[in-house]
């Protein structure tokens, strides 16, 4: 996994709540969000600017080929999404949503295999390569920092502990950080 800058992200489900706001600090951090999919609401827009189309191909049919999305569905509808960006031919997926059904965890996972398509989440809170400004996610930005190529980070803490578990990424010169969930010990 490895976006360039300029890359083109979409969000699905980003006409809720929890995915107006992230777009917008996916604005702000520069990351080039071209478009939301929330099926039955095609024709809006969020953030004043974004487009929402009603599909994942209706809306390559407006901005071209996307390199990732990033699926702010709630948990029942979390799989419907990736199975319909994965058709679409979607390669990178980050699904935000916790409590989804492990059955529907384990078959969105084996299906991005069959398609080689990969999937970071569920449960997560995104991922962000401040080197090339992009951010796509819930996770602050401001706790990040750019590493120089050559030099190695052993590990990151991104500044979210709760209930004893903590957000970490690996990271290696500009590589994408990949923020996930681990328990303390």
């Amino acid at each position: 996994m490895n976006l360039n800058t300029g890359a083109k992200i979409i969000g699905q489900g980003i006409t809720g709540a929890e995915g107006s706001r992230a777009a917008q600090w996916m604005l702000e951090y520069g990351t080039n969000l071209v478009a939301g999919v929330t099926p039955g609401k095609g024709g809006q827009t969020v953030c004043g600017t974004i487009p929402v189309f009603n599909s994942v191909r209706e809306a390559q049919e407006a901005v071209g080929h996307v390199d990732a999305t990033v699926v702010f569905a709630p948990p029942m509808r979390s799989k419907d999404a990736v199975i319909e960006a994965i058709d679409a031919g979607v390669q990178l997926l980050i699904v935000i949503a916790e409590k989804i059904p492990t059955g529907d965890g384990a078959f969105m996972y084996a299906y991005a295999k069959k398609h080689g398509a990969q999937i970071i989440g569920p449960n997560t809170t995104g991922i962000i390569n401040p080197s090339k400004k992009i951010k796509i996610g819930l996770m602050v930005a401001r706790a990040a920092a750019h590493v120089p190529a050559g030099q190695c980070g052993d590990r990151i803490q991104i500044g979210k502990c709760r209930r004893g578990d903590r957000s970490t990424s690996e990271t290696c010169g500009s590589r994408n950080f990949v923020v996930g969930r681990h328990r303390r010990r």
